[in-house]
């Protein structure tokens, strides 16, 4: 009967050795192919927060036809698409202030030129008559 025992004994041993073994090997498989998906997620989450701050000089470098491919190019794209628009506002901008001040420019050289203007039909009058 110890015989026996021991048989199953050592069976059961070598069967617990190898479903560890299968079990390390399958936990380590899952946290490869879950940094395979976390990685560009991580990747992604610190881009927006590079856009969040105004950065839009980034690279992100994840080239693969999954869904995780398709987001991490959307995301490129509405990054570059934003920057350029603000870009375009910016300039838009600038031109407002430019038109502004041109515009103020012409309005005060034109009081000016009315103010002044008066004064000098009046000064050659009276220049005239003392030559």
């Amino acid at each position: 009967m110890s015989e026996i025992n021991s048989g199953w004994t050592g069976m059961i041993r070598i069967l617990m050795i190898e479903l560890l073994a299968i079990l390390a090997i399958a936990i380590i498989a899952m946290m490869r192919f879950t940094g395979r998906i976390t990685k560009p997620l991580r990747d992604l989450t610190e881009a927006a927060k590079q856009v969040d701050e105004g950065n839009y000089d980034f690279s992100l470098e994840y080239d693969k036809d999954d869904e995780i491919g398709v987001l991490t190019r959307a995301f490129m794209q509405l990054a570059a698409n934003t920057k350029e628009k603000i870009t375009e506002m910016e300039e838009v901008d600038r031109q407002k202030v430019l038109i502004n001040i041109l515009s103020n420019a012409v309005k005060f050289k034109g009081r000016r030129h009315r103010v002044h203007g008066r004064g000098d039909a009046e000064e050659q009058r009276t220049s005239g008559r003392s030559a």
